[in-house]
């Protein structure tokens, strides 16, 4: 039986670093594995697209940067939303009126 890989970060007081988690499987079935997840059984399809390990650590690297794209746009986007709220409440602030973007008569 061969091990599983799953790259993390972990953010401390000194910055961020990368961890390697070598993952032992457990039993092997025709569609996936079954590994060892820090003393919890975890069954991952082999065919899957997105899978929480990988057979080889090279799959580990890219899954794990594929993770960190799709959150930093969630992130970026709500950034966006936040920037926006800010900007329409400080005009309302300044104005006195304020823009609701087609939601004002729903709110009336």
């Amino acid at each position: 039986m061969n091990d599983w890989y799953r790259v993390t970060e972990v953010k401390t007081y000194a910055g961020v670093h990368i961890l390697v988690h070598t993952l032992r499987v457990l039993k092997t079935t025709p569609k996936g594995v079954w590994f060892d997840d820090f003393g919890r059984r975890r069954f991952v399809l082999t065919g899957a697209r997105k899978r929480f390990a990988c057979p080889n650590l090279k799959e580990a690297v890219e899954s794990f940067k594929a993770r960190k794209q799709r959150q930093i746009t969630i992130l970026t986007s709500q950034l966006g939303h936040a920037n926006d709220a800010l900007e329409r409440i400080e005009q309302w602030e300044k104005t006195g009126s304020f823009s609701f973007g087609g939601l004002q008569e729903l709110l009336q």
